[in-house]
């Protein structure tokens, strides 16, 4: 993760103010207990991993900064965190990487066969990763965990897709990840614990599937940071 200037970290936190408010702003003018175009669904997927660089950040910052229990300060190990960046080249596999959530969205038809859609998903995630060889000076494998409840609001641009019995759907989206997220980093010597709160943008590009209640989602994410993934769910839709 690339480390930003004042100037840079203001900018970044306006884009994420701006796409928040405006999501939630969207969605809650229109979805009172009247609204007839809101949707709930229960989603089931891979976890939006969006955290787990910043999160890792601040917990090998707060390992280095945490008072040495045993031995003098330059015998005391550290945590990588660039570990599991996009330029990181220490083997990792992930090893866990499951989320279920709740997802409320409603769309606006913007005319020409476009639309604006602001959904709001809440989500309870996991991802582990495991390394084989471990990191830095430490050889013994090591397992980093994440357990996260992320607030996740968004606003994509929408366009239908003819697809016979199924209804296509393409979808270019920006969002904001908020986290909570409980970090864990085992091995032979360490068993480190945090609790660390994230706020991170992110652009999407999504193509989803959809038949009767069921939507099948794909898409592929690109975060603040350079890091990207790409991503699987299934949604569920809930009557009304």
């Amino acid at each position: 993760m690339q480390v930003q200037s004042l100037p840079g970290r203001a900018r970044a936190r306006r884009l994420r103010c701006l796409v928040a408010g405006l999501a939630v702003g969207t969605l809650v003018s229109g979805c009172g207990a009247a609204c007839m175009d809101c949707r709930s669904e229960i989603v089931l997927g891979q976890d939006r991993r969006g955290h787990v660089e910043p999160a890792l950040h601040v917990t090998a910052d707060r390992f280095v900064a945490a008072p040495a229990k045993s031995g003098p300060p330059a015998l005391r190990l550290m945590i990588d965190p660039e570990v599991l960046g996009p330029d990181s080249d220490t083997p990792h596999d992930l090893v866990r990487d499951r989320m279920i959530g709740v997802r409320l969205s409603r769309e606006t038809d913007l005319g020409a066969g476009f639309g604006l859609e602001a959904s709001l998903l809440t989500g309870i995630g996991e991802s582990r990763y495991r390394l084989p060889q471990g990191m830095g000076i430490l050889t013994d494998p090591v397992e980093i965990g994440f357990r996260s409840l992320s607030v996740t609001p968004e606003l994509a641009l929408t366009r239908p897709v003819g697809l016979g019995p199924l209804e296509g759907k393409a979808v270019l989206g920006l969002g904001v990840q908020a986290a909570r997220s409980h970090v864990t980093v085992r091995s032979a010597l360490l068993d480190v614990s945090e609790t660390v709160v994230t706020r991170r943008p992110y652009a999407r590009l999504g193509a989803e599937l959809s038949r009767g209640p069921v939507t099948l989602s794909g898409e592929a994410r690109v975060y603040e940071g350079r890091s990207a993934e790409i991503g699987a769910e299934m949604r569920l839709t809930l009557p009304r």
